[in-house]
């Protein structure tokens, strides 16, 4: 009994030692960091993933893909406070868990909500990685983090952030909604629903195959390298920017307000295109070899340009312009209203 009374309380005493001695290290101006901490479980590839933080955390997380049936979750804690002291009571009330439930596998990030810190001078965030096999599902609830992920995955679904969100290789679905922070989007198909305000979005390669585009954005960017398919992009207060369009599928619509439009459609298999703007003005590249058939208005003082195309006039007023080239098959639609003028170039491209 001896014996067994001293081997726990040696155990008890290694433990409260262990705990005591838990190493923080101090960065600058009163921010600590914690040591790494790993977490980690069983996954098949193609599963659910739902990732949930409260909102008195913030961050960033990096998630990709890895070899194996694995999810492994790693991580440590930025601590901005005055002392060591209240670093360690904020890092004991912050944890990371991983739970495993028939439907998905659930990372959460938690902490008191509200937490003892707040503004400049008292903060926590976590800094993570997560490995995940290919093709996994992921749905998002983590509004002040840093969004990073490289595919492939099959979804991603992130319907209200305020952080950076850098995403690439998705297959299927990716939404989106978001403001202030940037957008940066490489290698998407499938559904696509991205909706943003006082921020950019840039984005290249966007395939939608049988599924539509939508991009709205309000005082910001929009800014799109190569997008196949059918597609809606909305903006105001802002720039659009497009190029290397092809139009596929059903109709296409861009539609600004304040908004500079400039777009090069490179190819169509039957699609329509339909621009509209207010106040400022639209240019559009079009592939030389496009049977196209333009109907162009502007309002009282704008201005309509056609260069380096073969068109064929139909009806030629002083705000209004209806011509075509080849058999005029595909519809071509733009309208300015208020101020602003109508740009189209003939381009050529690879045949």
């Amino acid at each position: 009994m001896k014996y067994r009374d001293l081997f726990c309380l040696t155990i008890l005493l290694l433990t409260i030692t262990a705990a005591a001695s838990a190493q923080y290290y101090e960065l600058s101006d009163n921010r600590y960091v914690t040591e790494t901490s790993r977490l980690e479980t069983t996954l098949a590839p193609g599963e659910k993933v739902d990732i949930m933080s409260v909102s008195s955390l913030s961050g960033k997380l990096y998630i990709h893909t890895g070899e194996g049936e694995q999810a492994v979750f790693v991580y440590k804690k930025l601590l901005k406070t005055h002392n060591e002291s209240d670093a360690r009571e904020y890092d004991n009330l912050v944890e990371a868990e991983i739970k495993k439930t028939p439907a998905s596998l659930r990372l959460f990030l938690r902490a008191p909500n509200p937490a003892p810190w707040s503004g400049e001078d008292d903060a926590v965030s976590i800094e993570g990685e997560l490995t995940l096999p290919a093709d996994c599902q992921l749905e998002i609830d983590a509004e002040y983090f840093d969004i990073i992920i490289a595919g492939p995955f099959t979804s991603v679904e992130n319907r209200s952030s305020f952080g950076r969100m850098d995403i690439s290789n998705i297959s299927r679905s990716l939404i989106l909604a978001g403001s202030t922070q940037n957008i940066n989007l490489s290698n998407i198909s499938g559904e696509i629903s991205v909706t943003v305000s006082n921020a950019d979005i840039t984005a290249q390669n966007l395939v939608t195959m049988d599924e539509m585009t939508r991009i709205k954005n309000e005082n910001g960017d929009i800014t799109i390298n190569g997008i196949e398919g059918s597609f809606t992009i909305r903006n105001s207060y802002g720039k659009i920017k497009i190029s290397g369009a092809e139009l596929t599928g059903g109709g296409c619509r861009i539609i600004g307000t304040h908004c500079p439009v400039r777009v090069e459609v490179t190819g169509s298999e039957g699609a329509g295109l339909a621009i509209s703007n207010d106040f400022e003005d639209i240019s559009l590249l079009i592939a030389d070899n496009i049977s196209a058939r333009f109907m162009l208005n502007v309002d009282t003082n704008g201005e309509m340009h056609v260069t380096d195309l073969p068109v064929k006039p139909v009806i030629v007023q002083s705000n209004r312009m209806e011509c075509y080239t080849g058999e005029g098959t595909i519809p071509i639609t733009i309208d300015v209203e208020d101020s602003g003028n109508i740009f189209i170039e003939g381009i050529q491209v690879n045949r």
